[in-house]
C-alpha cells in the first residue's frame, strides 16, 4: 500500500494482546503479565518478519498507543521485550514509541532501547509559532517524516544535526532560516562531548 501510493506507513497497536485505549478493555494487563507479553511480542516478532526488507522510509513500527497510567521503567521494561522481538526479525527497523500520559511525556528510560520517541512536539511547536517564535526539529522521526513535520516547524533538520547546527544557528540569527538541513555525513562520536547522566 505505502509503495503504491508513495507514503510512510506506520503500524501501530490501539489494541494489542493486554493493551487498548479504547473500550471495552483487555482481559490481561500487558504491563504486569508476563504470559500476556509474551503473546504481544509475538504478534510484534510476525509483523517484523512479514515487513522486513521494506525500507524504514517506507515503513516503521509503533509498539503502543499513548500508554497512560504506568510508570516509564515499568514501560521500558515491556517495550523493552517487543523491540527484542522486532529486532530478532528485523535489526534494522524503525521502532517507535510514543510518549506517556497519551503520550505527552517523553520517557527518558527508553533511551538505551535505541528507538525513536514520539511526543505531543507538533503541539508544542504550533503553540510557539503562532507567537511567532521560530521552531525547529529534528532527530529519527523529522528524518523520516520531512514533510509532516514541516507542517509544525520552520524548520526540519535531515539525519545529524550536531554538523548543521552552527549554519541553522547563523541562518536563524539572520532571519533567513531554510526549511530544510541536510546532511548524509556522520559526527564521530569522539568529538561528542560525554552527556552528563545524574
Amino acid at each position: 500500500f505505502g509503495g503504491k501510493y508513495g507514503i510512510h506507513v506506520c503500524l501501530n497497536f490501539h489494541r494489542a494482546p493486554g493493551y487498548t485505549v479504547a473500550e471495552p478493555a483487555e482481559k490481561t494487563i500487558l504491563w504486569n503479565d508476563a504470559e500476556t507479553q509474551k503473546v504481544c511480542a509475538k504478534h510484534w516478532a510476525m509483523f517484523a518478519r512479514r515487513y522486513k526488507g521494506i525500507s524504514n522510509k517506507r515503513l516503521s513500527l509503533n509498539l503502543f498507543n499513548e500508554p497512560a497510567g504506568i510508570d516509564g521503567a515499568t514501560y521500558a521494561k515491556v517495550a523493552g521485550i517487543m523491540v527484542s522481538a522486532i529486532r530478532a526479525e528485523d535489526p534494522q527497523r524503525l521502532i517507535i514509541c510514543d510518549g506517556l500520559e497519551w503520550g505527552r511525556n517523553p520517557c527518558p528510560k527508553l533511551i538505551p532501547l535505541k528507538v525513536a520517541q514520539a511526543t505531543r512536539g507538533y503541539e508544542l511547536a504550533d503553540h510557539f509559532r503562532t507567537r511567532g517564535i521560530p521552531t525547529i526539529c529534528g532527530g529519527s522521526h523529522a528524518s523520516f517524516m520531512v514533510e509532516e513535520c514541516s507542517q509544525h516547524f520552520d524548520a526540519v533538520v535531515v539525519n545529524e544535526a550536531e554538523l548543521m547546527w552552527p549554519r541553522i544557528m547563523a541562518d536563524l540569527q539572520a532571519g533567513e532560516l531554510k526549511p530544510v538541513y541536510r546532511t548524509d555525513a556522520f559526527i564521530d562520536l569522539k568529538d561528542l562531548p560525554m552527556p552528563r547522566k545524574d
